[in-house]
């Protein structure tokens, strides 16, 4: 009789056994197969338009996928567009959310900051728009889509060649300063008057009076993109009658047509050097898809988002989803997309295989030249 209870409750315990063993295979099998994507954005400042277009460009790729999308997760953080909040945010998506890569920063400040901290998590950090190049050798973790500060400072200088003396403004912010010393590098014999000013600058008046005194022909105006840029134009419309007969150049900051609706009549002519002329219509599915008015992102950087994430989780498939795995694997893929698609980084950490937009600023629209 007990030999048959001791038979019997060892069958059971078996059959528990491999009830639980199921179980925990299973769970395994789902845990190998999913993806945590962390975002790191802008989504509240000034450069929250940034974030939210980001936000749903992302969002989209993610129902695009389908069915196969159910084991992707996206879970983003505000990173404010500086260093401080990108770190916090990091540390949060990393420590409490466990992703397994992020998609950020999308400001070149919080995508310095949070470089060091890929490097000591072993973690892949993308980013779709950040474009200073102090990330060039910053980071074994953190790459960009985007061209470094030189293919702007090389096409500004060449639409300078002709002028003998030209003025520049910079905002004290890091891209910027970084393109203010290149073109002093290669243009110094030109550039006659170089101003700066601290992103707090609310009036610009006196800075642009002290501009405009020198006899020069060309005006390079070097803020980041947001409301210091737009004031700043704002304001140099006030000086109109002193503008006749000087070029004004600048780049990505100006090349939104909304940044220049208040300004129209002295950005009539603007030389803008920018990125890449995309057409709308090779982004157009996206911008659909996104169900949103895009304001801040220009269609270069609406295809570099799209392809962050078709590129991320290609990777990840590749690296057959193990968090440590998908750096290296993600350096040998064929790029997919609509910007990237069959270009390379060649060792580097910028996606420098590009040239340099060129618009014209003709009855208040940017025009690709």
């Amino acid at each position: 009789m007990f030999k048959l209870i001791k038979i019997f409750m060892k069958k059971i315990l078996i059959s528990l056994l491999a009830i639980f063993l199921t179980g925990c295979s299973s769970n395994l099998i789902q845990k190998q197969d999913s993806l945590k994507i962390g975002v790191i954005a802008p989504l509240s400042g000034p450069a929250s338009g940034f974030g939210e277009e980001v936000s749903a460009i992302l969002n989209f790729a993610h129902t695009n996928l389908g069915e196969n999308a159910k084991n992707i997760e996206l879970i983003f953080e505000d990173g404010k567009c500086n260093g401080s909040d990108a770190v916090t945010a990091f540390n949060k998506l990393v420590d409490i959310d466990s992703v397994d890569v992020i998609i950020g920063g999308v400001c070149s400040p919080e995508s310095i900051a949070i470089a060091p901290l890929a490097d000591q998590n072993q973690i892949l950090a993308l980013s779709a728009t950040s474009g200073s190049s102090q990330l060039e050798g910053l980071s074994e973790y953190l790459y960009s889509f985007v061209y470094g500060n030189e293919l702007t400072v090389n096409g500004i200088s060449q639409e300078i060649k002709d002028f003998e003396k030209v003025a520049l403004i910079t905002e004290l912010s890091d891209i910027n300063v970084d393109i203010q010393k290149g073109l002093i590098k290669t243009d110094g014999d030109k550039i006659v008057v170089s101003k700066e000013f601290s992103s707090e600058e609310k009036d610009f008046r006196n800075l642009i009076s002290t501009v405009l005194k020198d006899d020069i022909q060309a005006l390079i105006l070097n803020p980041k993109a947001g409301t210091g840029a737009n004031n700043l134009l704002k304001q140099l419309s006030e000086f109109k009658d002193e503008l006749k007969g000087i070029q004004l150049i600048s780049h990505v900051p100006y090349l939104s047509d909304d940044s220049r609706k208040e300004s129209l009549e002295i950005s009539e002519g603007m030389i803008i050097v920018a990125t890449p002329n995309v057409l709308d219509s090779d982004v157009e599915f996206i911008k659909t898809g996104s169900q949103m008015e895009f304001k801040a992102l220009n269609n270069f950087m609406v295809g570099t988002t799209f392809d962050a994430f078709t590129n991320v989780v290609e990777a990840a498939k590749k690296a057959e989803f193990d968090k440590y795995k998908i750096k290296d694997a993600f350096l040998e893929l064929n790029l997919q997309g609509v910007i990237v698609g069959g270009k390379d980084f060649n060792g580097q950490n910028m996606m420098n295989d590009y040239f340099a937009g060129i618009y014209i600023v003709k009855d208040g629209k940017a025009q690709g030249v």
